[in-house]
């Protein structure tokens, strides 16, 4: 079904493992895929230069659940922790420092343009990790990998995508869906046409099936868009209501 309903948490990382004492985890995105869900720490730097690192901020975890359910398969709650069920690795700390582009900006905090990853995506071997920072010469940057590489024994294949940043460079109307799809894109998000054409997303969930997404980017609880710059009198509750029957693959709650 479609309907999300909050239920026990799931601790991903104790306090301390082989010596090693945790703290915070710094998740900065979840994406499931074929029994898995994925949940991944920001691989960066705090916010002040200087400040202590936490190496939990450098997992992806990974842990399988019941494809009809949801549920995973193994005993969780508040205080227990299933080492051998959720399953992480820091492998993409030396992928981010050897990645084109990102890794000048590698462990570096955000007040001086740090990597720091703020979404991840995943469908079959291909993981997108998408970066907050660094921005360079007005573009952004997502690390494509294979998954097989990150959780498996094949070595990892690690690609570098800049992005253009500007004023309106959004997905406005089907032909920009469309165009993004048949490029290798494995899902778009559509964030303030949303809110300002209902059924540009009715059809393009109609043309592409499983392949589109919605951003709630929200601020005091009202969606914000024009890359945050308004706030519309939806709340994130009310337009993820109006979405329940388009089709829509996923939502993407900010």
């Amino acid at each position: 079904g479609r309907k999300i309903d909050p239920a026990r948490l799931i601790r991903l990382v104790p306090d301390k493992d082989g010596g090693v004492e945790f703290g915070e985890l710094d998740a900065e995105g979840a994406a499931y895929d074929r029994g898995f869900f994925y949940v991944i720490g920001s691989h960066g730097a705090p916010r002040k230069p200087g400040s202590a690192v936490d190496p939990s901020r450098f997992f992806i975890l990974r842990f399988r659940v019941n494809e009809r359910t949801g549920k995973p398969r193994f005993r969780f709650g508040d205080d227990t922790v299933d080492t051998a069920a959720i399953v992480k690795t820091n492998a993409l700390r030396e992928v981010i420092k050897n990645a084109a582009g990102i890794g000048p900006f590698a462990e570096k905090a955000l007040s001086e343009n740090g990597a720091n990853i703020e979404g991840i995506a995943v469908k079959d071997d291909r993981m997108f990790l998408g970066f907050r920072g660094p921005s360079v010469n007005g573009r952004a940057f997502i690390l494509e990998v294979n998954v097989g590489g990150v959780f498996g024994n094949d070595p990892i294949r690690a690609k570098v995508h800049a992005l253009p940043l500007a004023a309106d460079t959004g997905i406005r109307d089907l032909r920009d869906v469309a165009w993004w799809l048949e490029r290798g894109v494995a899902r778009v998000i559509l964030g303030t046409a949303a809110v300002n054409d209902p059924a540009l997303v009715k059809a393009a969930c109609r043309a592409h099936p499983g392949r589109v997404a919605v951003g709630l980017d929200a601020k005091r609880g009202r969606i914000a868009t024009e890359g945050w710059a308004r706030l519309s009198d939806l709340t994130a509750v009310e337009l993820a209501q109006r979405l329940e029957d388009t089709g829509v693959a996923a939502l993407v709650h900010t």
